[in-house]
This record gives structure tokens, C-alpha cells and sequence, in this order.
């Protein structure tokens, strides 16, 4: 009987042994763990990702297997949230800064005994601290486009004007000079695209703009919460967002010497591309794209106009910043390719690839060569935003603020107001 019994137990511990080398074996021969299979959604196409990831591999220590998928920002939302609820989505997303504070719920933050506040503060631009919260970092910095001023040379030069205007209060003479109208007092070459909203491309990013120069915002965060600023005084005599789009809404008057624009005229952009248009005021992704629809315009670019009393130089910036979902299978993972995306030499072969101005101040104290990418890094610094509870609302509410002023239904008082307890 014992002997019988031995040579049971010693079959049993042959058959586990058997096994266990099977399994080491078969996990010796695997390049990856399951754990280090990471999924991104981005914005950027599909090549220039896959060159990236050949031109700097992440891992030393360990392989990832990064599964990049390019979305559409139009349907990314719709995209997202229904793979999350199928348990099919993405560790890591592109995250818009307009689309956070929507998400936020969605996102696991990346704590600051990680990626520490300070450290934070001192890589990426300043925008990027739209990301913070008091319970981590909802994404890092890896994309910004910075809003410019692009302007027709040839109109300038007919109208004897030299160069760009700097400041706000030059663009009445300057309207003025650029704008020529028909014998029915129609508008066929127009010096600047300011005062309406449906035909002004980047309208509602322009009136952001010029509301943060104006010293104020749309929302501010308290705490870990957002509160509307739209109507508030913000210590000033004058509530800065009434100032600002009294100024964007006069353009629009037909009574005023300097009335440039219409809801009649067409889009800004094309407008601009077809020579009709002095000033138009686009991001800096926008270069590529004016040159090809008209490669004969005669354009230049200057940085975007500023308040002669403000002092700090503001423009818009929309910015991208990878975020781990919460709902991914490998947080850690997905945390470590979210580092090495975002560090130096990654984020500069990022810029060239998605040709716009890095996001990490090391890299933007560097001065480009290109007589072009030397203004794109400058609005790269003075990019600002602000928390968008929903981006294709609130800019439907800022259509409705400036159609009732160019209509006459509204003050502006008024109309502010509104939008202020729409938002």
C-alpha cells in the first residue's frame, strides 16, 4: 500500500512540475505582459504616431505594446463614452482642455508623489494647469495651438499701411483703411472679421481672448468646483467682459466709420484665403491649411493683438493633454507610456510632427530658425483658457449673447447676463 501510495504522489508532483515549466516556459517566450498592452485615442494621424513610437520606443526595462487609434474630434464624446460602457475603451486619451471638466469623472489622476505640483508647473506652459485639481493631475500637457494673427501683405500695402498692428485701439483707423464697400454701401473688401459670430471662424475663442486681456474669465475653479465669472467686476470699474465685446461687437455697427463685417459676408477663412480679407484671426494649425487652399495669397503671421492696458500678454491656446482612464485594466502601465509621451525629447518630435510649439518650457527656450514657428512658440507662453462645462453649448450661448446685441434685442449689459446664468 505505501508503495502504491509513493508512486501516486510522485506521478501528482511530476504532472504539477510538467506543468509549471510549460507555463514558465511560455512566459519566458512572451515579449509582453498582458499588463503592458496600452490602448491611445488621439488626434494626431495615425503615421505620425506609428513614427514616433519607431523613432523613440518607450520601455528599456520592459516592452509596451501600444495600440494607437486616430479619432475624430467631432465624434470622439459619443465614440468614448460608448466604449466605456461596452468596457471596450482606451487607457489613454487625447484629452481637450474644453472637454476636462466634462470627462473628469472618467479620468484616474495621476497623483503629485508621482508627478510632483511644482514639477508640474515648472515643464509645461502655463494653460497646462488647467489639468490640476486638488485630487491630482487629470492630464499632461502634449499639444498646444496658440490663436495668431494672420494678415494679407497686399491689402496692407495698398492701403499704405506698414505692418501689423500690435494693439487693439489701432484696428479702428486700421478697419477703416482696409475696408472698401460698394456704391450700395456693401462690404467688398473687409480690414478685419470682428463682430459677428456664425461667419467668424474661432469666433467664440477670439471673445475669449479678449475677455481674458480684458482681466476676467468665463468660469474660474473654487476648490474643486467651477463658478461662472462672465458678469462679474472683477475689482475693475468696468465688468471686463462687457468692455471686451462692447469693443468685438463695434465692427459690426453700420453706423461707425470703421464697420468691417456682416452676417451676410462669407466664413473668415475663406474670406481670407480669397484675398478679400486683411486680418484673420486663426491658429497656428492653420498655416498649412491657408497656404494650400491659396498658395498665390500674399500672408503673413503676427501675434495676436493685445490690450495696451493689460499687463500680461494673453491669447487663446486649445490645448490636448493625455489622461489614463480610469476604467483601464493597467493604470500603472498606462501612467508610465502617459510619462515618456510627455518627456523632452517626445514631446519635441511630437511638435515637429504635429508642426506646433511644444508644451514644455525647456524645449520653448529655445528659439526656432523658422521665421514663423518664433511667433507660434511665443503664443505657445501666453496661451490661456478656461473650464468649459460643455464646449458646443457654451459657444451656442456665446452666438446667442453677440446675435442679440448686433440685432438690437439685447444691451450688452443685458446679453451678458444671460449668457452668465445660461453657462
Amino acid at each position: 500500500m505505501n508503495t502504491r501510495f509513493q508512486v501516486i504522489v510522485t506521478l501528482i508532483f511530476s504532472f504539477f512540475i510538467v506543468v509549471g515549466v510549460i507555463i514558465f516556459s511560455t512566459s519566458r517566450g512572451s515579449s509582453t505582459r498582458p499588463e503592458n498592452n496600452i490602448t491611445v485615442w488621439g488626434i494626431l494621424p495615425e503615421s505620425s504616431f506609428s513614427t514616433l513610437l519607431r523613432d523613440y520606443p518607450i520601455g528599456k526595462d520592459k516592452e509596451f505594446i501600444i495600440t494607437y487609434v486616430q479619432k475624430r474630434a467631432a465624434t470622439f464624446d459619443q465614440e468614448f463614452i460608448g466604449a466605456l460602457a461596452e468596457n471596450k475603451g482606451p487607457d489613454i486619451i487625447f484629452l481637450p482642455h474644453d472637454s476636462m471638466w466634462k470627462h473628469q469623472n472618467k479620468i484616474f489622476p495621476i497623483s503629485y508623489q508621482t508627478f510632483s505640483e511644482r514639477k508640474f508647473k515648472d515643464t509645461f506652459v502655463e494653460e497646462g494647469e488647467l489639468y490640476l485639481t486638488s485630487g491630482g493631475i487629470l492630464g499632461l500637457p502634449i499639444l498646444v495651438d496658440p490663436l495668431v494673427m494672420y494678415w494679407n501683405r497686399d491689402m496692407f500695402s495698398n492701403a499704405s499701411i506698414s505692418k501689423a498692428p500690435e494693439y487693439w485701439d489701432e484696428f479702428f483707423d486700421l478697419a477703416q483703411k482696409l475696408t472698401k464697400k460698394d456704391q450700395s454701401f456693401n462690404i467688398t473688401e473687409s480690414g478685419v472679421s470682428l463682430g459677428e459670430f456664425r461667419n467668424v471662424n474661432n469666433a467664440k475663442e477670439i471673445l475669449s481672448a479678449l475677455i481674458m486681456q480684458a482681466g476676467s474669465s468665463i468660469t474660474a475653479r473654487t476648490d474643486n468646483a467651477v463658478t461662472v465669472v462672465l458678469n462679474e467686476r472683477m475689482g475693475q470699474a468696468v465688468i471686463p467682459a462687457e468692455a471686451a465685446v462692447n469693443f468685438y461687437t463695434e465692427f459690426s455697427n453700420p453706423i461707425k466709420l470703421f464697420y468691417s463685417w456682416n452676417r451676410s459676408l462669407p466664413r473668415s477663412d475663406n474670406f481670407f484665403t480669397g484675398g478679400d480679407l486683411g486680418i484673420y484671426f486663426g491658429f497656428a494649425s492653420e498655416f498649412s491649411q491657408i497656404k494650400e487652399k491659396n498658395p498665390n495669397i500674399n500672408f503673413d503671421v503676427a501675434p495676436f493683438p493685445q490690450s495696451r492696458e493689460s499687463k500680461t500678454k494673453i491669447t487663446y491656446g486649445s490645448m490636448q493633454a493625455l489622461s489614463v482612464v480610469k476604467n483601464s485594466k493597467n493604470i500603472v502601465a498606462a501612467i508610465q507610456v502617459a510619462l515618456a509621451l510627455t518627456d523632452r525629447e517626445r514631446s519635441a518630435a511630437v511638435s515637429t510632427l504635429a508642426k506646433l510649439p511644444p508644451v514644455r518650457r525647456d524645449l520653448l527656450s529655445q528659439t526656432p530658425s523658422d521665421a514663423y514657428n518664433i511667433l507660434f512658440w511665443e503664443g505657445a507662453l501666453r496661451s490661456r483658457a478656461w473650464i468649459d462645462p460643455d464646449s458646443t453649448a457654451t459657444e451656442n450661448i456665446m452666438l446667442n449673447m453677440i446675435e442679440s446685441i448686433t440685432a438690437g434685442r439685447l444691451r450688452t449689459s443685458q446679453a451678458i447676463s444671460r449668457a452668465h446664468a445660461e453657462i
